[in-house]
């Protein structure tokens, strides 16, 4: 009626993983990880640096069309509202960016306007780039 072998046998046909098969799994998750996360936080810092490129152009064009209907420069952001589209949501990225080559993390403060010209902190739209000759 009841064979211990058999039930034995069938036991042991569904074992499961071992331990050694389970550590070999997860040193190779852990290493497409060391190589993934930098590659990752490279490519948020490029695209960071890529926002904050095109939001300080998109001021710099702002001012420049201020400057050609009323002869001066603009000294505040408030003076170029009517010539960006959507200026409440023209915030600088948090995380990293590149200023002048170099990984940093990105300046704290919003954009300003400085004698008609954009900036983010000290640095204008030519600071901001992987290449370190940009900035020079």
């Amino acid at each position: 009626m009841f064979d211990m072998k058999r039930l034995s046998r069938g036991i042991r046909a569904e074992e499961g993983f071992t331990l050694l098969e389970m550590m070999i799994v997860i040193a190779i998750i852990g290493v497409f990880a060391v190589i993934a996360v930098p590659r990752f936080e490279g490519a948020m810092a490029r695209a960071n640096t890529a926002k904050i490129q095109m939001d300080l152009r998109t001021i710099d064009t702002a001012a420049v069309m201020y400057h050609a209907q009323t002869g001066g420069d603009a000294d505040s952001l408030d003076k170029l509202d009517q010539y960006i589209e959507d200026p409440q949501n023209l915030k600088p990225p948090s995380g990293k960016c590149y200023i002048d080559g170099k990984l940093v993390d990105v300046p704290a403060g919003a954009y300003s306007v400085s004698s008609g010209k954009a900036m983010l902190g000290s640095y204008d739209s030519h600071s901001f780039s992987r290449d370190t000759e940009a900035g020079a």
